[in-house]
């Protein structure tokens, strides 16, 4: 894909170690306003991306002359890393500068229910019901529609 963060789309190189964390100096292969140029932070354990100091590859806008790009991610009771908060300060040309903070708060994670569970729409014979045996006359007048 045109924003994976691997090696289709980037050259990385060791720029050092802090704490537990490997640091990445990561270049784009190509000058794409979807890619970026910076670091990464990556867990010497999990090997998950815990932060991101960047700017994009190329410009994103003639009304913009930089931006810097601050993104931290933190690990959730399931294991999985989710973002923390990101953070771009923008250097605009005719208004200063803007800065966008998103903060990411309480995550709360749940189970997932078994695929027999899930609320999806199954055809039998010349009605149109859900597994729960629940009948939806909206989607049933839709799929007759499409035949």
């Amino acid at each position: 894909t045109h924003t994976e963060l691997g090696p289709g789309n980037y050259t990385f190189s060791l720029a050092g170690i802090e704490g537990a964390n490997y640091v990445l100096n990561v270049e784009p292969k190509e000058e794409s306003r979807f890619l970026y140029r910076g670091k990464i932070w990556v867990d010497g354990h999990d090997f998950a991306v815990t932060r991101i100091e960047a700017q994009p590859a190329r410009n994103p806008s003639f009304w913009t002359t930089k931006s810097l790009i601050h993104h931290t991610y933190q690990k959730v009771d399931n294991g999985f890393y989710l973002p923390r908060e990101n953070k771009t300060v923008t250097s605009v040309r005719l208004g200063g500068v803007a800065t966008l903070t998103i903060e990411y708060k309480s995550y709360q994670v749940t189970a997932a229910k078994p695929v027999a569970w899930a609320k999806k729409p199954v055809p039998s014979g010349g009605s149109f019901g859900w597994p729960d045996g629940g009948f939806n006359p909206e989607m049933a007048s839709f799929m007759s529609s499409r035949k």
